[in-house]
């Protein structure tokens, strides 16, 4: 080698752009969720743990927070109060 570099150059301002969308989507669904006065959370979708959960859901339930991020949807309600309240659920996958 002659001891010289190589430079090169890529334009990412798309991607920075995306990124920044992205982020700033991701802030609007935090502040709306953590905002919502409907009890709501987020949990996976094969066991039902709970994820995410929101003051409404602490206040409703009567449990703590770190408490409900202990169980699954399913100890929160029973048959077909179970297939109701998953209709409003957001799932994570």
């Amino acid at each position: 080698s002659d001891g010289g570099w190589v430079a090169t150059h890529e334009d990412i301002t798309e991607q920075r752009e995306a990124e920044a969308a992205r982020r700033e989507s991701e802030t609007t669904f935090r502040e709306m969720f953590a905002a919502s006065p409907q009890p709501t959370y987020v949990c996976r979708e094969d066991s039902g743990k709970l994820l995410e959960v929101n003051a409404a859901m602490v206040d409703q339930f009567g449990f703590e927070r770190e408490q409900l991020l202990a169980m699954s949807e399913r100890d929160l309600c029973r048959g077909s109060e179970h297939e109701r309240m998953r209709i409003a659920v957001m799932v994570a996958a």
